[in-house]
């Protein structure tokens, strides 16, 4: 139910974002606070304090941030408080990124490998991919050491297993099915 709670938020600020031709600024100014609220817990914990009035946390919000962000983020947070949707931000953050970026033709990604990758390596793993999807695609390198080797592949819900650590598992399957 949060999901598409957040979903519906993250459209019609989308939305809105699209029409005013800000997508850049609000994804910003989105981002900037929803990063100060994940960065100042006692600040969070005080704009989700179902015991604070409304008007208190506008306030307070207003105090903290209208000189730093656009009058339309702004306007979108009020709107958040006066329907008791404050806790749904990170997730209507995450959402409205996502969109974003799919409206400018970019997926963003991991590539999970054993080892560092350079950036060169990096680079051109995202070349060949943005021309398989058709999409510019943006990775991120995560170190993970029991891969063993190769890489794996995480965009969105898809996922390319490229590892030594499968075709392992894989080899341990088929010996398993040998009828001895």
């Amino acid at each position: 139910m949060a999901q598409l709670v957040a979903k519906a938020y993250a459209e019609a600020l989308m939305e809105a974002a699209v029409e005013l031709g800000q997508l850049e600024e609000i994804r910003r100014d989105l981002g900037f606070v929803a990063d100060t609220l994940a960065e100042n817990p006692d600040f969070n914990e005080l704009f989700l304090a179902p015991s604070m009035t409304e008007q208190d946390k506008k306030s307070a919000m207003e105090e903290v941030f209208a000189k730093n962000v656009s009058k339309d983020v702004m306007s979108f947070i009020k709107v958040l408080i006066d329907k008791g949707r404050e806790s749904e931000l990170k997730e209507i953050r995450k959402r409205f990124e996502v969109m974003a970026d799919e409206s400018q033709g970019l997926v963003k990604g991991r590539a999970r490998t054993s080892i560092e990758m350079t950036e060169q390596q990096l680079k051109a793993l995202e070349e060949k991919l943005s021309k398989q999807a058709g999409k510019k695609v943006s990775l991120v390198n995560i170190v993970d050491e029991s891969i063993i080797a190769g890489v794996v592949i995480e965009i969105g819900d898809r996922m390319i297993d490229g590892s030594v650590r499968k075709k392992l598992a894989q080899i341990k399957e088929e010996l398993r099915l040998v009828v001895v």
